[in-house]
């Protein structure tokens, strides 16, 4: 009976794809969102999350409960790693031999990445992520190189859960922030 509770409306189909669309924006976007209403950060914070964590598009219509975990069914947590700036150079070319990855917060433009608030003093920054990237999943291996990691202690999908009701009607964007 939970699975079917009727949580938002979705306007459009939030399909995923490479290097972008609306399933990958609405959902790096709503867990940045999420993960700094919890944990404030200052200075330049995005959000990187993995294509294959997004398991089924959410379709026109009514959106349930169990829309959103058979989005994301896993129980990965949100954590918010500090990384060196160092490591920008590592997270593009990682993305380049992805062909993409829901991203938010940040932007790829003729292969390099911004982060929004980053400036010339910028020594560090903050990515939003979950546990299974953060400890190497899909590669991402440049997150060895962190600083400092804190726990949100919120799964993704809880947060999902959360801002898709928050939204009422699900916010869409199918913007291109990454290209080559």
């Amino acid at each position: 009976v939970i699975m079917n509770s009727v949580i938002a409306f979705s306007p459009n189909d939030f399909t995923k794809g490479r290097p972008g669309g609306a399933l990958n924006n609405w959902s790096a976007d709503l867990i940045l969102s999420e993960a700094l209403k919890m944990k404030p950060k200052s200075g330049p914070v995005f959000c990187l999350l993995n294509l294959g964590g997004l398991r089924n598009p959410i379709s026109k219509g009514e959106v349930t409960v169990g829309d959103i975990y058979k989005l994301m069914p896993f129980d990965n947590e949100i954590v918010i790693v500090e990384m060196p700036q160092s490591t920008i150079l590592d997270i593009e070319a990682y993305l380049k031999k992805t062909g993409g990855e829901p991203i938010a917060g940040a932007k790829i433009s003729g292969g390099k990445l911004t982060l929004d608030g980053t400036n010339k003093d910028t020594k560090s920054y903050w990515i939003v992520t979950s546990d299974y990237l953060m400890n190497g999943g899909d590669k991402m291996t440049f997150f060895e190189k962190r600083l400092s990691e804190e726990l949100v202690g919120v799964l993704m999908r809880d947060a999902m859960l959360n801002g898709a009701k928050t939204q009422d009607t699900l916010i869409w964007n199918d913007e291109n922030r990454i290209s080559f």
